[in-house]
């Protein structure tokens, strides 16, 4: 479908060609790059000025050199300009300098200075910075400290030589005149009003000042706390901080003051009563729209003792909306202000990915192209792109041409029916607070000038603070407590009842709570608050609300109403119950449900109530761990649930609560669910749910998307449906992320097939390949190989062993550090935590990360503090543990033994006695709930996978998580290592869980696998059960063991070869690593990236690794 305007009125440009800008611009770089004083410069710029801005006051230049004189003494260069740009909060400072890339410094210190100056003259203006060149340009935002220095902030640069004219123009407009109304696109409003803006930080150090001196108060403490709870179960967790807070209520006032100036058309300062109004609600109840703001968490700006922060924020923002044609408004500019703003730093592990437009609009279009009139739930609406999307879809659709009589041209006409239908069925929830708002405001912004249509009638936007997938269901039935059927909840822990009787007509449900607030209010702190007086006053406001038992059971929630109001703690309290029980009106209302739900992992949920709730859908309601696949159970193991993204939940809970039977459901989904064994029943609809997948969208390969790679799932409700299904694969690069649907399809491409759920060993995975189930088998080496130990945290356990200067090594008790390399890449937990010690040479092994495997080979090893003993070496120290004693006894490999710090120091290891008593007093402030009934040693032991390692005499190792596989053979023989010239010997080599190894004893066996873990086919036949990152094809744990890859046979000669071309490339690997290639020295090998290094040697050994690769096809195939 085309995309149209909906005949928006469009906005103002400038008479100056584009054509005569560009030409102004070329002829004034090159002049000005000519000029050598600061003077001729500045003179220049301003003549630059008049020539592209019309209407340039005839006394602007004088205004513009002399503005600061009156208060310092200065050059004539150093300039000010005054009042016009009071729409960018105050005065522009400027500073002029001949070649800023040499006086940047000294500029800015002259910046600061001014500013002093003119705060000391008692000017109470806010001020911007501008350090210049006539070609490089710097702004700053001052920010004034209590004994008034200066400090600068910057927030924006350009190099005129490096953009085009049309940016400076705007640019230029922006900071001097802004006398052109812009087009509202997402990337100005971002750079208007996003988090690195003048308006963004100036408004946040106000909110800072003023909530500082309320937040101990109950009523201000009672909406933060609420608001922190909303964010707790959309995160998962409490990530929710004051300056988190803070941001939210600026971009709430943000929003409501752009939903003004849209419905007005006015880009005037309102007064200051029309500003409160605005910011609570009263306003657009005034135009008739009851619900767009109510008593939210972000109205605490326009109480007594704040409003004058809320007035002074609001005029400024307002000030600089006017610069936007609101009209042209075509898509939804929030979306990545929202994203900026609003979220936590770790956003991208808690489960909120913005869906660009044109994808949200491809989707909308797609599931509503024959059928415009459907209803339709976006039940995590975010910042209600997908509402956006379907409304103007709808209002294009369902609005129809006529001939204009006066005209007599053909124009499109909009009815109050269109409105009611939109309003009726496009609906949107979410658990985000400041969603909402934000959803709401695109929700009308979305209707435009159709809200006009609405007449008399009053309009409620249907966008709610809810929780989609556990809406409130404990109902209790009739009883002594309960003389109606009613849904039972708590409100700061005071029990409240809603009747079974008033929940079927929303608009009543409403009135009553609003009259029970009003009840409560009227009463609190007085006498006389009786179950008649309550019984008449909702009779009076409401007559048809009249049944006894009823109205018995709501004065249940007027009495806490008004407790909490006579406490201080009612602020939010109806609002939330009036939105929290609104899923109960949606039940299976829905033609389609279409969105992008939470990609939220179960791990990241708080233990909790509601984990113990997500559980019990994930496990027994809806049974995503568990299914059959090719005739046998799947053995779908328990722990996987730690790994389930939450949409799969999502994906079915909102089908079943409130799709129609007929229904679609479309939602972007993590392309995990193509691979992740935690994800095998729902790609395979093994789900007790009747829901078949119609459609999939893979569009792994379209770039500029999300952080991970993406698919869209499209599934009917009353169906089932089997594998192949089908499917689309889309790739392409787009322009920007954030591209409308018709600039992305000019860079997209479509192919059309099948997706066919394909099963490899007992690992199922959604394949294009039809081939592809190799059977039940797996490889005998699935069992065999294992997963390293847990050598973390980084900074404990890896050590750079540090040599003396006069002295050297001690060879019996090395000094150790905290290695570099672990220090830089350590967990924001364990940053700036270095140990450092000597510590006794038993301790001192060498490992491997994943990141040191290459095809055959290795890098240096790395150096680990480890309280591990050999038993075979120090039986004594096995004393109490005979079954491990009598093992020792009878296995060559020996056996390992962990030793904690109070055995060290019983044994006269005092070294580690005390490097672990430091180890341990940090674990113990820092380590997270996983590990908290472990200490800092168990932990190293996590299930054994450091105490279970023998010393067998070959180690076949390979990456857990690589977007190629390869492997090598560690042998076991003296570990020497070089230090300043010395030679220092470590102990065994022990593997990280970053690898999985197998240990033998059998040299042809280690060389074979080696072969197999390097082979291309193995590879290829691994990718379609990979998960999938950012860069590709990820986790490789014992997937490629699915693989039919048989046991080592002696006698086999073809595992005899492979055996023995392994050996041959492992040694000309060593040899290229030592010393490297003809067109690379050993150093540039192995300073380059991992990646790099890999293709590198796979370049070298390409002949080598052809034959290998035939003879593994030749295996797999018998």
């Amino acid at each position: 479908m085309k995309k149209t305007k909906l005949t928006e009125k469009p906005s103002r440009i400038p008479d100056i060609s584009e054509q005569n800008i560009s030409q102004k611009f070329k002829e004034y770089i090159e002049q000005i790059s000519q000029l050598n004083t600061e003077p001729a410069k500045a003179q220049r710029f301003l003549i630059l000025l008049k020539d592209i801005f019309e209407n340039v006051d005839a006394g602007f230049v004088e205004d513009y050199l002399h503005g600061v004189e009156k208060y310092v003494s200065i050059k004539q260069k150093d300039i000010i300009l005054r009042g016009k740009i009071d729409a960018l909060y105050g005065n522009l400072i400027i500073e002029f300098e001949k070649d800023l890339r040499k006086s940047l410094n000294e500029a800015a210190q002259q910046l600061k200075r001014y500013t002093s100056y003119l705060i000391q003259a008692g000017e109470k203006a806010s001020y911007l910075c501008l350090a210049t060149d006539g070609i490089l340009f710097y702004a700053y935002l001052p920010k004034i400290k209590t004994n008034n220095e200066v400090e600068l902030e910057e927030i924006e640069k350009i190099d005129l030589t490096k953009i085009e004219p049309y940016q400076a123009y705007f640019w230029l407009d922006r900071y001097f005149f802004r006398k052109t109304q812009l087009h509202p696109k997402t990337e100005e409003i971002v750079r208007d009003f996003g988090i690195k803006s003048p308006a963004f930080r100036y408004s946040l150090n106000v909110f800072k000042g003023t909530w500082n001196n309320l937040k101990d108060r109950s009523d201000f403490k009672v909406i933060y706390d609420n608001w922190q709870k909303y964010l707790r179960i959309t995160y998962g967790s409490l990530v929710a901080d004051e300056e988190l807070f803070l941001r939210h209520s600026y971009l709430a006032v943000f929003t409501k003051l752009i939903v003004y100036m849209r419905l007005s058309e006015n880009s005037a300062v309102p007064s200051s009563e029309i500003i409160i109004k605005i910011l609570e609600g009263e306003f657009f109840i005034e135009q008739g729209i009851d619900n767009f703001l109510e008593e939210d968490f972000f109205s605490w700006i326009v109480r007594e003792q704040t409003k004058e922060t809320g007035l002074d924020i609001s005029r400024k923002l307002i000030n600089q909306l006017a610069n936007y044609n609101l009209r042209e408004l075509s898509e939804d500019i929030l979306k990545s202000l929202y994203q900026e703003l609003v979220d936590p730093e770790t956003r991208h592990d808690l489960g909120e990915y913005y869906t660009p437009d044109w994808l949200a609009q491809r989707m909308v279009e797609h599931i509503l192209k024959d059928d415009p009139s459907v209803s339709v739930l976006d039940p995590s609406c975010g910042s209600g792109t997908f509402l956006y999307m379907a409304i103007r879809f709808k209002r294009h659709a369902l609005g129809t041409k006529k001939l204009s009589p006066t005209s007599q041209k053909t124009e499109f006409y909009e009815t109050q029916e269109t409105l009611e239908h939109i309003i009726n069925n496009v609906v949107g929830i979410d658990i985000h607070p400041l969603a909402v708002i934000t959803a709401k405001t695109n929700y009308l912004l979305a209707l435009g000038d159709l809200i006009k249509k609405r007449g008399t009638k009053r309009v409620q936007i249907p966008v709610y603070l809810a929780d989609s997938i556990n809406p409130p269901e404990e109902k209790m039935e009739h009883s002594l407590l309960t003389r109606v059927p009613s849904y039972h909840t708590k409100i700061a822990e005071k029990d409240v009842y809603i009747p079974d009787t008033i929940i079927n007509d929303p608009s009543t449900y409403d009135s009553v709570i609003d009259t029970t607030k009003e009840f409560a209010k009227h009463f609190a702190g007085k006498g006389g608050t009786t179950l008649e007086t309550y019984e008449n006053f909702l009779r009076q406001h409401i007559p048809e609300v009249s049944d006894k038992n009823t109205i018995d059971m709501l004065f249940y929630t007027a009495i806490a109403m008004k407790e909490l109001i006579e406490e201080e703690k009612d602020s939010i309290w109806a609002y939330i119950m009036k939105n929290m029980y609104k899923p109960l009106f949606l039940k299976e209302r829905f033609d389609v449900i279409i969105g992008n739900p939470p990609w939220l992992s179960y791990r990241y949920v708080d233990k909790s109530e509601y984990q113990k709730f997500l559980k019990e859908m994930i496990v027994n309601t809806y049974k995503l761990l568990s299914g059959v696949s090719a005739g046998e159970k799947m053995k779908v193991k328990a722990e996987l649930i730690t790994h389930m993204e939450l949409a799969t939940l999502f994906y079915l809970r909102t089908a079943d609560l409130y799709l129609k039977n007929g229904g679609m459901i479309a939602f972007i989904m993590p392309r995990s669910i193509f691979t992740a064994d935690q994800h095998h029943t729902f790609r395979s609809q093994q789900y007790p749910l009747k829901l078949g997948f119609t459609e999939i969208w893979d569009i792994e390969k379209v770039k500029p998307l999300f952080n991970v790679p993406t698919s869209v799932f499209i599934a009917k409700k009353g169906i089932g449906t089997v594998s192949p299904y089908k499917a689309e694969f889309i790739s392409g690069i787009l322009e920007s992320k954030n591209t409308g649907l018709i600039e992305a399809e000019e860079s997209l491409k479509v192919d059309e097939g099948n997706l066919y759920v394909s099963i490899k060993g007992e690992r199922s995975f959604l394949s294009q390949s039809e081939e592809g189930n190799i059977g039940i088998q797996r490889s005998p080496y699935h069992t065999a190989f294992k997963q390293g130990a847990t050598i973390v945290p980084r900074n404990f356990w890896f050590v750079d062993i540090k040599s003396h200067s006069m002295f050297g090594i001690n060879p019996s008790t090395p000094y150790v550090e905290t290695s570099e390399a672990s220090e830089k890449t350590a967990k924001e937990t364990y940053k700036g935590i270095s140990l450092k010690g000597n510590i006794e040479k038993e301790f001192l092994y060498a490992t491997l990360l994943s990141t040191d495997i290459v095809p055959f080979g290795y890098l240096d090893f790395r150096v680990v503090v480890l309280p591990l003993v050999d038993l075979k070496c120090h039986p004594e120290l096995g004393s109490g543990s005979q079954e491990m004693l009598k093992r020792v006894q009878h296995d060559k490999s020996g056996e390992y033994l962990i030793i904690k710090e109070s055995k060290a120091s019983k044994k006269g290891f005092v070294h580690l006695s005390k490097w672990l008593h430091k180890a341990q007093k940090l674990w113990e402030e820092k380590r997270g709930e996983k590990a908290e009934s472990m200490d800092a040693v168990d932990w190293l032991d996590y299930r054994h996978k450091l105490t279970e390692q023998r010393q067998a005499k070959y180690k076949v190792l390979y990456p857990t998580s690589a977007t190629y596989l390869c492997g090598c053979v560690v042998e076991r023989k003296e570990i020497k290592i070089e230090i300043e010239d010395q030679e220092f010997e470590l102990q065994e080599f022990v593997s990280d869980y970053t690898e999985y190894y197998y240990e033998t004893n059998k040299k042809p066996e280690a060389y074979y696998l080696c072969s197999i873990l390097n082979s291309p086919t193995i590879d290829e036949r691994l990718k379609p059960m990979q998960a999938r990152g950012l860069f590709g094809p990820r986790h490789i744990v014992k997937k490629v063991w699915e693989l039919p890859i048989p046991e080592f046979d002696s006698s086999n000669k073809d595992h005899i070869e492979l055996a023995r071309l392994s050996e041959e490339c492992t040694k000309k690997v060593s040899k290229l690593l030592s010393k490297g290639t003809p067109t690379k020295t050993c150093a540039e090998l192995v300073s380059a990236s991992i990646g790099n290094l890999r293709k590198m040697i796979k370049a070298e050994l390409q002949e080598e690794i052809k034959e290998i690769d035939g003879i593994v096809r030749g295996i797999l195939k018998t």
